[in-house]
């Protein structure tokens, strides 16, 4: 009897034993929604978690969907749970009771974390236009850094700002406009050449455009200004980046990056090449209205352009407030202008008089280089309390030669030979300090002078063939040379308030020039003084829609 006993109780513990065995093995589902406190949107991609109670290490997790809901199972039997986002306080729970093996949370609230929310720096990865009170400015967002354009396509992407198919820039319809690499004149930007598209849009950090330009820049007359800021790359070791653009007609670039950074000195170079092709057909109609001719032309024209550019600088690093620069640039253009032009000549009753075709060959060499020295002082008592020194050089040359050639097809006698050379060179020194002062966070005042020295010497000369051989054509030959010193101070004074901006300013140039064309020994002497007072403000109406003003 004790026997049978002690064999049903052993039984009965045995199967106590497997059935709880089986209940703690069994899967529990967790189910809930995540919503804001402070309203009723929904937190999409919150973390929920179930974590050891005892390691505290993660079993199991799972993100929220759009709606805030989240599902989650284990076989865990010793949890909690936690939820969070980033930007709020995270939520913990016991492991609750079950109730048919299912923990509903019901909706879990999650409050901002205000402290954590300071400490959050978020980046711009759009492009997008700021205005300031004198200018507007564009920052170059990873939706076009990342895309492998040119700095041509950058600007093209500026509001107001125009590039066409030969890459001449426009500010608001007009040419003529200067543009600055870094606030300072550069060979790489210069109207003579295309070697801005070796610049990629990963090396620019934000695009300046001032179509009023201040007191504080040449009063020379242009339609605007654009000022292409380069990034430095500021981690220290060696950093570096490369692009390559493509596009059709042949419209090659590929664009190199390099910066080596420690902690007295940054090294940083640029390494760009490109070939371009740019096709363009002509047809023109000239009408004489005296004696009312015509002569019809049409034809194809070709300018195909291969350059080069590189960039090699260092700065270094004094102390925390005082950096010395010093940095080169050399660029090279290589050009080749194909064209063949049909003409027919009309008389006033639209009769052909004579039919002839032209054929040009040109052929150009353009280097140019640039070299910089430029001392900065940042002071203690406000970051944009700085005194800036630059000394620049620039030189560009061109070294081009022409051959025309025309052929008779009928009527007239149009057969010419001509031939034309240039032979270009222009420097360019630059000599500049300028002083920031901020009084606070609205008022502020710059100074500054600035001496410039141009030198400009153009050697041109035509040949046409007479009875076999090339004759120099006196007439149309000539050596031009041009001289320019031009001394500038100027001083500006700011406010800019939440809503309202107003900048005034004044700039004394004094100019002494000097011009000769040499075979005819034709002089000009001219020095003269001048003021140049300027004016800007501005309204924000909201963070998105600015008046502005301004008068120079």
């Amino acid at each position: 009897m004790t026997r049978h006993l002690f064999s049903f109780l052993f039984m009965a513990l045995l199967f106590c034993k497997v059935d709880v065995l089986i209940a703690q093995n069994e899967t529990v589902k967790i189910i809930g929604e995540v919503y804001e406190e402070s309203g009723d949107r929904p937190i999409e991609f919150a973390t929920v978690l179930i974590a050891d109670n005892e390691t505290k290490k993660p079993i199991k997790g799972t993100t929220t969907l759009e709606d805030g809901s989240f599902v989650l199972e284990t076989q865990a039997s010793n949890f909690y749970i936690e939820v969070s986002f980033i930007g709020y306080k995270s939520k913990s729970f016991g492991q609750p009771v079950t109730r048919g093996q299912t923990i509903d949370l019901g909706t879990v609230r999650l409050s901002e974390d205000t402290q954590q929310l300071e400490e959050v720096v978020v980046q711009g990865e759009i492009s997008r236009t700021e205005f300031k009170l004198d200018k507007r400015v564009f920052n170059v967002g990873k939706d076009l850094s990342t895309t492998g354009a040119s700095a041509l396509e950058v600007l093209n992407n500026v509001p107001s700002v125009n590039v066409d198919i030969e890459g001449q820039i426009s500010l608001r319809g007009s040419q003529g406009v200067q543009i600055l690499i870094n606030g300072k004149p550069s060979v790489i930007a210069s109207e003579q050449g295309n070697t801005l598209g070796t610049i990629t849009a990963d090396m620019i950090e934000k695009v300046e455009v001032i179509t009023n330009p201040s007191a504080k820049y040449d009063a020379e007359g242009t339609s605007g200004i654009i000022n292409i800021v380069i990034k430095k790359e500021e981690k220290k070791g060696l950093n570096g980046s490369i692009s390559v653009n493509s596009g059709a007609p042949n419209n090659h670039s590929v664009g190199v990056s390099l910066n080596r950074r420690t902690e007295k000195f940054n090294l940083f170079s640029q390494l760009g090449a490109g070939y371009r092709e740019l096709p363009n057909d002509l047809e023109n109609r000239n009408v004489d209205l005296v004696n009312n001719t015509a002569i019809l032309s049409y034809g194809e024209e070709f300018r195909n352009e291969t350059f080069y550019n590189f960039i090699l600088g260092t700065d270094y690093y004094i102390n925390e407030n005082n950096v010395l620069t010093l940095s080169g640039n050399f660029a090279l253009e290589i050009e080749d202008q194909p064209s063949n032009t049909s003409f027919t000549s009309l008389d006033a009753n639209e009769d052909i008089v004579s039919e002839w075709e032209r054929t040009e060959v040109t052929d150009a060499t353009n280097p140019k280089f640039q070299y910089e020295l430029q001392y900065k002082k940042d002071f203690d008592d406000h970051e944009d309390h700085t005194l800036l020194f630059s000394g620049l050089g620039n030189f560009f040359g061109k070294d081009q030669s022409s051959e025309f050639e025309n052929n008779t097809i009928s009527g007239e006698d149009n057969d010419a030979n001509q031939q034309t050379r240039t032979d270009f060179k222009e420097s360019v020194f630059t000599f500049k300090l300028d002083y920031t002062k901020p009084f606070s966070d609205k008022w502020t005042m710059e100074t500054g002078a600035q001496y410039v020295l141009n030198d400009v010497s153009n050697d041109y000369e035509v040949n046409n063939l007479v009875n076999g051989s090339y004759v120099n054509d006196p007439g149309l030959t000539n050596v031009f040379e041009y001289d320019q010193k031009v001394l500038g101070l100027y001083g500006t004074g700011s406010y800019e308030g939440a809503k309202w901006g107003l900048k005034m300013g004044v700039r004394l140039e004094q100019t002494d020039l000097n011009t000769l064309l040499a075979n005819t020994n034709e002089a000009n002497s001219q020095k003269y003084t001048n003021l140049f007072p300027s004016a800007h403000s501005s309204y924000k109406i909201t963070d998105k829609i600015s008046l502005q003003a301004g008068y120079s």
